[in-house]
């Protein structure tokens, strides 16, 4: 019972989990300047088979979901038009990163908010 005691006390490694998260975007920074914004994705991941699903404006985007030794879910998204990258931590602070083509030239941008657990 005792050994039982200990094991429960030790510290385990990042597991894979399935989660959601509803995040708030309030800035947006592209190569030119950084400014306030209003956005709200939400994320669904599932690490255990390393899948993930972001919903924005009713759309949805498949991508590849994975979480990190130190606790932090990550999204990642690619297609012909770019590729886009999400860093979310156990706390629920967001970074948000895309290089994406449109109007046939490069854009770069980041955004970076509060995310929660949501059902």
């Amino acid at each position: 019972m005792r050994l039982l005691l200990v094991a429960a006390l030790l510290p385990l490694p990042a597991l894979a989990e399935k989660v959601a998260w509803e995040c708030a975007f309030t800035r947006s920074c592209s190569e030119e300047s950084c400014g306030p914004t209003d956005l709200s994705y939400r994320f669904q991941l599932d690490t255990d088979r390393g899948v993930g699903r972001m919903i924005a404006d009713g759309q949805a985007y498949e991508g590849t979901a994975a979480r990190s030794e130190d606790g932090i879910s990550h999204w990642f998204f690619f297609n012909a038009a770019g590729a886009e990258v999400v860093s979310i931590t156990d706390a629920g602070d967001v970074s948000y990163s895309g290089h994406m083509v449109g109007d046939g030239q490069l854009l770069t941008y980041r955004l970076s908010g509060t995310c929660r657990r949501g059902g």
